[in-house]
Parts: structure tokens; C-alpha cells; sequence
């Protein structure tokens, strides 16, 4: 099998530099795993063409970054949309509903957008679907959001070797479907635990049962221009729930309340924060009451 040299690669268009590099390494990638030199030249293209779609590829991701970071800024109109979205890899389309794949087209067709993902999870959000990805250049799009109420992750270090997951796979998947309630009213019952040391921590759970309470008596749901934030102090022994309210649509003013107590009266701070918003008429912003 012929090597692609960076000779070959310049007369192919490719700049002198890092991105050559990367080029090339991509190249050697591809022709490990049996692929010919036209069918490399032309994948490489079709990065360089467009990047965004090969950020998931372990093979190009890095020269799919670099093309991205090296790429001219667009010179359409911040005010015009493309003709077409730009490309994006989707992961479980057959599961995704229309609504979603139109609103994650109309982020791509943005000027300022370069690159977009939509996950197997994705569903109607504000800006952009839940379960979407945006990557932008020289902008930030605060409506580009899913806004969807209290997801929550946790990552926890195991001191065991990453070949263990390969070695004994069934064993994991057991232990998430064992150990994960899925599904609209899901609970643990019995004496099932609802909790557990790797995904609760009194602190966190504090904080998260402020803001939920916050959202729940504005009666906001995934739609809802609400935040709600609670932390506690360095020392542990006072909570801060601070919150903020838009009008419908994200439309503005956006008005603000806070309140501080001992985390022995933490729940009170909900009440100070819900009375502040009613002299501000959040109700009437968000629900038109």
C-alpha cells in the first residue's frame, strides 16, 4: 500500500504546518486499518470540507479540530441564515421525533454555527433540543439551551483498571439496569434504597431540593425561564439560594431574589425568595396570572 507522504499531501492542497501534521497522522490511521490511498485522500477532503462531522471520529477528531480552529470566520451575514444546515452525526434518529431534528437544522443554519451533535435522548428543548450539541465560532448563544429541570450527573474514580470494563461487560450492564430506576414516576420502593453514598451527598441533596422547590411553586416546567441556585458556605453552616425570572419566552425583564439562613432553616429560604417574586410579579411574567 502506497504512503501518503506530505509531498502527496500538499499536492493536495494541504498547508505547510500543524495541520499537515495532523494530516498526515490521520492518513496513517486510516491506512492501518485497510483503506486506499485515493479512499484516504478523498475522507480527508471531506473533513477539511467539514470538520463538525468527524469530531466524533477517534481517527480525525484531532484534524477535525484544527480545520475548525484554522477555518476563516464565515463571511455571511450575522443576519441571514444558510440555505441548509451544516452536516451533524446523529445517534438514534429512528427514535427522535421531528420537532427535535428541526429545531437542531435551524441551529445549524446559523453563520456562526460550525459544528453540531443530537444524542439518542434528544427532545424539544428552548434554543436547541435537549440532548443537542452547538458548537459556535466567536459567539456565544445564551438560547441555545435544552432547559430541561434538574438533570443530574455524577462522576465517580474507581481504583481499578479500565481493562476490567472490557474483560467482564455483562457484569456492568446488569449493575446500571439493576441499579437505575427509569421512566416518568420511577422510584425505589420497599427496601430498595432511594439513595446511595456514589450519587448523594447530604450537601448536594440540600441544594438541589431548594432550587427543585423554587421551580415547582412557579410552576415552571422545561419551558420555564427560571434559575435557581443553592450553596452552601465555605465552613457548611449557611445555605445561599439565589434565583432569577424571565418573561415568557425568555423575554425580558428579568427580576431576581436571594435569600441566606443556617442550614438548620434552609428551607426557609425558599419562602423569602417566593415572596420576593410575588412583589415582583413573577407569576404574571411567567404564566400571564
Amino acid at each position: 500500500m502506497d504512503m501518503i507522504t506530505g509531498k502527496i499531501l500538499k499536492m493536495n492542497g494541504w498547508p505547510e504546518g500543524k495541520l499537515i501534521g495532523l494530516a498526515k497522522q490521520a492518513a496513517e490511521a486510516l491506512s492501518a486499518q485497510g483503506f486506499e490511498r485515493a479512499a484516504i485522500l478523498a475522507r480527508l477532503d471531506e473533513v477539511r470540507r467539514d470538520p463538525g462531522l468527524y469530531l466524533a471520529d477517534p481517527r480525525l477528531a484531532d484534524l477535525a479540530r484544527e480545520c475548525l480552529r484554522q477555518a476563516p470566520a464565515a463571511a455571511d451575514s450575522l443576519s441571514e441564515l444558510r440555505a441548509a444546515p451544516l452536516a451533524y452525526p446523529v445517534w438514534g434518529r429512528a427514535a427522535i421525533d421531528a420537532g427535535s431534528l428541526a429545531q437542531m437544522d435551524h441551529a445549524m443554519r446559523l453563520p456562526v454555527s460550525v459544528a453540531g451533535a443530537l444524542m439518542p435522548d434528544a427532545h424539544v428543548g428552548y434554543g436547541l433540543p435537549i440532548g443537542g450539541v452547538l458548537a459556535t465560532r466567536n459567539a456565544v448563544i445564551p438560547y441555545a439551551v435544552g432547559v430541561d429541570i434538574a438533570c443530574r450527573m455524577r462522576l465517580s474514580v474507581y481504583a481499578v483498571s479500565p481493562v476490567l470494563l472490557a474483560q467482564k461487560p455483562a457484569l456492568f450492564e446488569n449493575a446500571l439496569l439493576d441499579q437505575t430506576a427509569f421512566g416518568m414516576g420511577a422510584e425505589w420502593k420497599g427496601r430498595r434504597r432511594p439513595q446511595h453514598a456514589v450519587l448523594d451527598d447530604p450537601a448536594t441533596a440540600l441544594c438541589v431540593r431548594l432550587e427543585r422547590a423554587v421551580v415547582e411553586k412557579l410552576q415552571g416546567d422545561c419551558h420555564s425561564p427560571i434559575a435557581a441556585l443553592a450553596e452552601l458556605s465555605a465552613d457548611g453552616a449557611t445555605v445561599e439560594l439565589r434565583a432569577a425570572v424571565a418573561g415568557r419566552e425568555g423575554r425580558p425583564p428579568v427580576i431576581r431574589a436571594s435569600a441566606r439562613q443556617g442550614v438548620a432553616e434552609a428551607e426557609a429560604t425558599v419562602g423569602v425568595v417566593m415572596a420576593q417574586f410575588e412583589a415582583q410579579g413573577a407569576q404574571k411574567m411567567l404564566h400571564g396570572m
